[in-house]
């Protein structure tokens, strides 16, 4: 029902698992304390799927950055990167 507050929810989650190993969020869809430990792997990037305002500046705050298949170059130069900018 509330797709942007659930994906920045699961990023809050998943970024710091990727990038640290380390988790503690305790929000309205997630409540998590967790660890991982991978040895001798280094942090994947993490790609979010966007397209609407909101979802593309969460992908540039917080991921590493959005997919683009499927999209031309006019819509990435004046829509995409400017939201992922914001």
């Amino acid at each position: 029902a509330k797709p942007y507050t659930h994906m920045k929810e699961y990023l809050a989650v998943l970024a710091p698992l990727i990038r640290g190993g380390n988790a503690s969020f305790a929000g309205s869809e997630y409540r998590v304390n967790a660890n991982v430990s991978v040895p001798g792997a280094s942090p994947c990037p993490i790609l979010l799927a966007a397209l609407a305002p909101k979802m593309l500046a969460l992908a540039g705050n917080v991921a590493d950055g959005t997919i683009t298949w499927m999209t031309g170059p006019k819509t990435i130069a004046e829509h995409t990167i400017p939201r992922l900018k914001e």
